[in-house]
């Protein structure tokens, strides 16, 4: 049965597509072919599985795989991995891609449409930020670099399809609970959100 996701940002979040746009930003949002901000379904499945193992060992669990357990083998497997996969398994959850809901995405596609940049489409923000050295805790020099991000108080929804029991729909409704942020620049104060699973009706 599917199952609803949704996702409310209290803060701006940059879910970043790993490339830059030459010239006016050094780190882009990750975008479909109609310009349109998303949640890649593979990131959101990695986030969840992580507050899930929480969960298991929270409860004195210890979740298979690395590092220092072996992956489940055999016709039964833990409940990780019955849910998101192993390199042995396929998982039974399928993420869809998350995409923002109504009606701010009426407004973002219309924003897009009406963009005035012949590369940078609408509906975000280009914050500068300058790398901050580690040890020394201070600004590096020459580091300044441009980060385009999603504007806050945004909600995304997304389904989580597949054949899943009573126990593996539990166990991502508590997992939703724990996610707390997504995507890049947590310390920044990026990515801000809350997270629900129900069952859609």
């Amino acid at each position: 049965m599917p199952l609803r996701l949704m996702i409310e940002f209290d803060t701006a979040v940059h879910h970043g597509s790993g490339f830059g746009i030459a010239g006016v930003i050094d780190r882009a949002i990750l975008r479909d072919e109609n310009s349109m901000p998303y949640l890649a379904g593979s990131a959101l499945k990695g986030k969840f599985r992580f507050a899930a193992s929480r969960l298991l060992r929270a409860k004195g669990g210890q979740p298979c795989g690395p590092p220092g357990e072996p992956w489940c083998s055999g016709p039964t497997a833990c409940l990780l991995c019955r849910i998101f996969g192993s390199p042995r398994r396929s998982g039974l959850a399928v993420f869809e891609d998350a995409y923002p809901a109504p009606p701010a995405d009426a407004i973002l596609r219309a924003l897009n449409k009406n963009s005035r940049s012949p590369v940078l489409a609408g509906g975000s923000e280009v914050r500068s930020s300058t790398a901050i050295d580690r040890y020394s805790r201070r600004a590096r020099s020459q580091h300044l670099f441009s980060t385009e991000v999603v504007p806050p108080l945004l909600a995304f929804e997304s389904q989580i399809m597949g054949e899943l029991n009573r126990e593996e729909i539990d166990c991502l409704i508590a997992s939703a609970r724990l996610l707390d942020h997504f995507g890049g620049d947590s310390a920044r104060g990026l990515g801000l959100c809350r997270c629900l699973v129900e069952v859609a009706g």
